[in-house]
Formats: structure tokens, C-alpha cells, sequence
């Protein structure tokens, strides 16, 4: 028997037929389960794993009904186990102590009353079983237990509280009739603030230890990275021959030796090609030339074929427009360096953590090259034009550029006046299901997808250089799958930099990056829904692209992208820029087209909702369920789903909802089923919080 209860409690034992017969065997014969082995099993009940868990309380029943457990044993396990959050253990242990207080009534006063502790749990199936079970006993209950019962019944849903004050009385609690007005949903978190970045770094010492960090790091940190760009730039200008000395010692660290030259330096990154770059500036020339156009053009190859590859249509993913950005920024920056051209600061360092700059910080910045009589690189300048904010300081800053009269300012001043970069709408596009390019691999077909075109805006870039011109470019995100998405190591640095492209658009962003978002919902690989939180946090408008990658990564394969999915939709709730009801057609579509497995996305909601968003949800739900309801096409088992996690928002709520199309013909059906009974839940709430 100890070796029973050792495979039942072992963590790494998940064979469920390893447990399934050790739950047999001590099911058996409980007579030969020691007190001491019965003890470790309850303890196990109220802490381990949820699926152990609940199989050992189905085992506890044999013991009950052998006489071997007091009712002070049941009493503290399900104290303890009545408080887990896990909806089907609590639903367990309830139904348990409904067989215990059948065998022996007189149990009542100590057990029943510990059915309170389930009225506060988040799921309304747990709560209604606990209130049903505490009002089958509730004649026994001395005043003390039904006083305990009224003040617990603050925590269920209205309809449940109205029906326990009427059973226990409402104690001088607030009146059990529950009116529209009333709300009891957690308040949203506040909308996630801009962070300004922390202040450059002027010296030597502190730009080599930022820069080692940004050589070692497996995954690229944007801010940092541009801080340590402008580092490099700003302890270059002081003292030249100063910082390459400091860089010495680390850049050997590194594996470079001053004989690298040609194949050996362009397999280094961009950081340390600056780096190298400024180094040759100061020493002697080397035979094989340093850090050439050759060699960053060699660079540039070796990045492109580690992180691009072409698709069977003859187009390049949607992301090369945003590398082809970053490469002209960084190349520009390594040959200033490198020429010693004068660049006291880079423009387009952010001012805050999402990107954008402030248009007081540039025209400052642009103030430091007048000082100087130096002209700022232009792919710097273009980049800062697409990360400057147009705020309260946009036409006090547009003066001042104006005043300032160089070339540089007068565009940025032209710029802000026009309001900068105003982009066109994305178009939603279905897609029709594909046959596989390649036969040997037919996992490479395609279902039915939802995805957006973006029009060209090119004359909207005039005058800007190609790289950036191409971002206007117009696209579709159809069949854009390349080997970054199929990389464990690849996407994940780079869309953080793909971000910091567009900080001010991203809903350019999502539309040329939709197949990384929806790859975690339609496939089992992984996805850039881990990326959510950044893009919500980033700036500009909320269309169709940044809806749909959000619906997909609601629904993704992996826990992780669904938790970071959520926080994504409660700070796009609390700025105000959901469009909660465009999202739930979404949301209808991709579920009727299956896209999207119901039960990720309910449980994706559940969170969003318990962070605060009640009634964003609920909206999202209600106008989703308009689309899935009026087609029909949707399995009973998930319509039951969207229809539970509906009505739990709407009640806790109270605001009135969008009208649910079929809501009504379904709730008057008649049965007591699953799917019947939440509509009538959600017709209620929606009835009830409904304007007068």
C-alpha cells in the first residue's frame, strides 16, 4: 500500500493507468490502508495534481463507507480542497460531501457549513452546486450557519444571491432583489502608460558594458539596442581614439582578432561590425580593407538567408520590408563610423519604451547638428520622421523646426504640419482552403483563412528613400510562410525590431506579420502571439489586421501565447481601442470557418474577463454569438461554451449588451440542456441590464 500511495502522489508518474490501478487497489480493500497512509491521501486530495486529485476523491467514498474516515477528516479536506481553483476538483468534493451527508445527516452542521467557501469561486457551475446542496440541508442549519451562508452569498452571481437570501434571509444584507444598476465586475487595469526611455549613455565605460550585453543576449532587447547604437555614435564623437581603446578588450572577448577580415567579419552581427568598424577607424589600415561595402553587403546576405526565404509564389514574406529598414539604419551607421563622418547622436532613438519620439526631442537633436554644421544620415532622419509622435507639442515643435531653417528641420516641420504618415484601410480577405505546393508534404495545405490586404500608399512616403518606400507597398498576407516561422530561434528576435519599424502604425505591422500570429491557432507550431502585449502597447489605429491577430492568438496552441493574448486584449480594453463588436464577427467567422478551437478561446476570454474585462467580453461574445447563432453551424458542445462564459460577464456586468440574433428562439426550447440553460442565463442578464 505504500507504494500505492507513492505512484498516486509521485509528480512524475502521468500514466493514468499507473494511477487508475493504485486508485483500484486502495479502492478495494480500504481495511488495509493505515491511518497513516489515509492521511497522506487526504493531504494529497487538498494539494495535488487536479486530474490525481479528483480520481482520489471518487477513491475516498469506499473509505467512507468502510467507517474509516471521521467526520473531522472529511471536515478539513474539504476546507482545504473547497478553496482550489480548479472547477472540476471543487465540483468533485462537492458531490462527495452530498454522498457523505446522505449516509449520515447528522454531519449537517459541520459540514455543510464549509459550502460557503465555494460561493466565492469564478465558476458559476461550482457556485450553483454548492448553493443547491447548502439548500437541501438548509432546514438544519442552526442562525449562526445561515448568517454565515447570507453574508457568503455576496460572492454569487445575482440570480444565484437573490435565490440563497431567500432562503437564508438577507441578514441586513443589501436587498435580494438585484437591479440593473448594480455592478460587481473587477475594475479594468489602467491602460498601459508609455515609459519614457532612460537618458543616453555618454560614457565610454558605460556604452562597452551596454554593448556586451547586447552581443550576448539571445534575444534583442529593441531599447537597448537602439541606445547602445546612439552610445556608439555619441562616445565616437567625444573621443574617438578613447572609446576604441575601451572597445578593445571586449570586442577580443567576442572571438574577433584585428587580423578578421572579409568572410570572418561579415559573420558577425551589426553591433559588432560598428563596433569593428570604429576600431579600424583609429588604427592602422589592414590588408584585407576592415569593414568594406563588401563585407556589410556580405552581412546583409547572411541575415537575409538566415532569417528569409522566398515563397512558391515569388514574393517575400511580409516582414523583409521591415529588415530591409533596419539594414539601411544600420549600415548608414557603420559607414559613418567607419568615414568618420560627424554624428554627434542618432534621430531616431526613441523618447519612450514603445518607440515613439517625442517631436521636442528631435527638433532639439536636429538643433545639436546645426550647432555643428553636420548633416544627419537620411535613413536616420526618415526613421525618426515614422516614430514621431503628432501630441500637444506636435505645432509648438513645428515652429521651432521652422525657426531652426535647415533642411532636415523643414521636412520635419512639413511633416508634423500634414500630420505625418496617414495610412489606408485594411481590407479583410477571405482565402479559400490550398492544396500543398509541395506533394511530399502535404501538412503544408492550407485551410480556409481569414487575412487582410493592405493597398499601396506609396506616394504618402514621397521623397523618402526606397527602403522605407517599401513599406508602403501594397500586400496580402496569403501563402507568406518562410523559415523564420519555422525557426525555434529566429522570429522571436526579430519582431520585437519589426515593431520599432512602425511604432506609430501597427496596424501596418500586423497585416504584413498576420501568418506568424495566426500560424499558433491553425497549426501546432509556435506563434508571435507571445508579441501581443507589444503590439497593443504600441500606437495608432486598431483595424482589422490588429483584431484578427488577436482573435488568433485567443485561440492559440500554446498556454503561454493564450495568457499573453488576454493581456493584450485588456490593454487594448482599457485604452479603448478593441472594437469589441468588429471582433466578435471576427470571432464567429474564424469559428465557423474552424480556425479556431472554441475551447482555447473561451478559456483565453475567462482570463481577460477575470482581469477586468467583464463587459468587454461580453460585448465580444454577444456579437459573436449573433453570427453563430443565426447560421446554426456551430457543435452544441461549443455553442454551450460561448454561451456559459457570455452570460457569467454579462451578469457580473450589468451593462447593456448588443442584441443577440436567435438568442431568444433558443432560450424558449424546451429541455434542461446545457446549451438551453445558459441562453436562458444570457437572455436574462441581457434582459436585466438593459436601458429603460
Amino acid at each position: 500500500m505504500d507504494d500505492w500511495i507513492e505512484v498516486i502522489r509521485e509528480k512524475d508518474s502521468a500514466h493514468a493507468r499507473t494511477v487508475t490501478t493504485a486508485l483500484k487497489a486502495l479502492k478495494g480493500d480500504p481495511r488495509c490502508v493505515s491511518d497513516e497512509q489515509l492521511e497522506s491521501l487526504l493531504r494529497f486530495v487538498a494539494t495535488g495534481p487536479v486530474s490525481k486529485a479528483c480520481a482520489a476523491v471518487a477513491c475516498l467514498k469506499s473509505f467512507a463507507d468502510a467507517g474509516r474516515l471521521t467526520v473531522d477528516q472529511v471536515g478539513e479536506c474539504a476546507r482545504e480542497t473547497l478553496f482550489r481553483p480548479e472547477k472540476s476538483l471543487v465540483n468533485s468534493m462537492i458531490a462527495f460531501l452530498g454522498q457523505v451527508l446522505r449516509k449520515d445527516p447528522g454531519c449537517t452542521e459541520v459540514l455543510v457549513p464549509l459550502l460557503a467557501d465555494a460561493f466565492g469561486h469564478t465558476s458559476v457551475d461550482v457556485q450553483e452546486k454548492a448553493l443547491a446542496l447548502a439548500e437541501k440541508h438548509a432546514d438544519r442549519l442552526d442562525a449562526a450557519a445561515r448568517q454565515s451562508f447570507a453574508a457568503a452569498a455576496e460572492q454569487l452571481i445575482p440570480a444565484l444571491r437573490a435565490r440563497a437570501w431567500a432562503v437564508f434571509g438577507d441578514d441586513g444584507h443589501s436587498s435580494p432583489s438585484v437591479g440593473p444598476e448594480e455592478s460587481y465586475e473587477v475594475p479594468l487595469p489602467p491602460a498601459p502608460a508609455p515609459v519614457h526611455v532612460a537618458p543616453p549613455v555618454d560614457s565610454a565605460a558605460g556604452a562597452v558594458e551596454e554593448l556586451a550585453v547586447v552581443l550576448r543576449a539571445r534575444t534583442p532587447d529593441p531599447v537597448r539596442g537602439e541606445r547602445v547604437w546612439d552610445a556608439l555614435v555619441r562616445c565616437a564623437h567625444r573621443d574617438r581614439a578613447g572609446f576604441a581603446a575601451a572597445l578593445g578588450p571586449l570586442l577580443k572577448s567576442c572571438g574577433w582578432v584585428p587580423s578578421d577580415t572579409g568572410d570572418g567579419l561579415a559573420k558577425g552581427g551589426k553591433p559588432l561590425l560598428a563596433a569593428v568598424a570604429l576600431m579600424d577607424s583609429v588604427g592602422p589600415g589592414r590588408p584585407g580593407g576592415g569593414v568594406t561595402d563588401e563585407v556589410i553587403a556580405a552581412n546583409d546576405n547572411l541575415l537575409t538567408d538566415a532569417h528569409i526565404r522566398w515563397t512558391g509564389r515569388g514574393k517575400p514574406c511580409g516582414h523583409t520590408v521591415f529588415d530591409q529598414v533596419l539594414h539601411a539604419r544600420w549600415n548608414e551607421v557603420i559607414r559613418r563610423l567607419r568615414d568618420h563622418v560627424t554624428t554627434p547622436l542618432l534621430l531616431a532613438t526613441p523618447t519612450w519604451t514603445n518607440g515613439a519620439i517625442s517631436p521636442t526631442d528631435l527638433v532639439e537633436r536636429l538643433a545639436a547638428y546645426h550647432r555643428l554644421q553636420a548633416q544627419p544620415g537620411r535613413a536616420d532622419l526618415e526613421q525618426a520622421l515614422l516614430r514621431v509622435r503628432h501630441d500637444t507639442d506636435a505645432d509648438r515643435a513645428a515652429a521651432a523646426a521652422e525657426a531652426l531653417g535647415t533642411p532636415e528641420a523643414l521636412r520635419l516641420a512639413g511633416w508634423l504640419r500634414r500630420g505625418g504618415l496617414t495610412l489606408p484601410e485594411t481590407v479583410r480577405t477571405p482565402l479559400e482552403a490550398q492544396e500543398p505546393d509541395n506533394a511530399i508534404d502535404p501538412s503544408d495545405s492550407q485551410p480556409w483563412r481569414l487575412r487582410t490586404a493592405v493597398p499601396a500608399f506609396t506616394d504618402r512616403l514621397d521623397g523618402f528613400s526606397k527602403p522605407f518606400q517599401d513599406l508602403a507597398g501594397p500586400y496580402l498576407a496569403d501563402r507568406d510562410h518562410c523559415g523564420i516561422w519555422n525557426s525555434e530561434g529566429a522570429w522571436p528576435h526579430m519582431m520585437p525590431l519589426w515593431l520599432m519599424v512602425l511604432p506609430r502604425h501597427r496596424e501596418i505591422v500586423a497585416a504584413r506579420t498576420l501568418t506568424a500570429y495566426a500560424e499558433g491557432a491553425e497549426t501546432p507550431r509556435r506563434s508571435a502571439a507571445v508579441h501581443l502585449p507589444a503590439l497593443a502597447e504600441s500606437e495608432g489605429v486598431v483595424g482589422t489586421a490588429v483584431r484578427l491577430a488577436l482573435v488568433y492568438g485567443l485561440g492559440a496552441n500554446r498556454a503561454g501565447e493564450r495568457v499573453a493574448a488576454s493581456d493584450a486584449f485588456l490593454a487594448l480594453a482599457a485604452s479603448g481601442d478593441l472594437g469589441e463588436e468588429q471582433l466578435g464577427r471576427d470571432v464567429a467567422d474564424l469559428v465557423t470557418g474552424r480556425n479556431l478551437k472554441v475551447t482555447r478561446l473561451t478559456e483565453s476570454l475567462s482570463m481577460a474577463a477575470q482581469g477586468g474585462a467583464h463587459h468587454a467580453v461580453a460585448v465580444v461574445l454577444a456579437s459573436a454569438l449573433s453570427g453563430l447563432l443565426t447560421t446554426g453551424a456551430t457543435a452544441p458542445a461549443s455553442l454551450a461554451k460561448l454561451l456559459t462564459v457570455a452570460a457569467e460577464c454579462a451578469e457580473r456586468s450589468r451593462r447593456p449588451l448588443p442584441p443577440v440574433d436567435g438568442l431568444a428562439e433558443l432560450a424558449a426550447r424546451p429541455g434542461s440542456g446545457l446549451v438551453v440553460k445558459s441562453a436562458r442565463r444570457l437572455r436574462d442578464a441581457v434582459t436585466q441590464a438593459a436601458p429603460a
